[in-house]
């Protein structure tokens, strides 16, 4: 249910990105679990993982694409502006 109205809030391409909190999850649920404190690689894995969500998060959204397609039974319509 949740990533439905993530898509449907954030588009594809940006709801996309929030696959990468997975890896973060599941070590916030080991240490949760275990107890135990990841080494260095991981944090710089979880601070790569968070700086690419946050630059694609707040970065302008794609273009839409969908101009560009020709409909159905019409002429197609040039994304470009001359």
């Amino acid at each position: 249910m949740l990533w439905y109205s993530a898509v449907g809030r954030l588009g594809t391409a940006r709801a996309g990105l929030l696959t990468g909190v997975a890896p973060a999850a599941a070590v916030g649920v080991g240490v949760a679990m275990s107890g135990s404190v990841p080494g260095p690689v991981v944090w710089l894995g979880i601070a790569v993982v968070a700086a690419g969500l946050v630059l694609g998060l707040t970065a302008a959204p794609p273009a839409d694409l969908s101009r560009a397609a020709a409909p159905i039974g019409g002429r197609r319509r040039s994304a470009v502006r001359r």
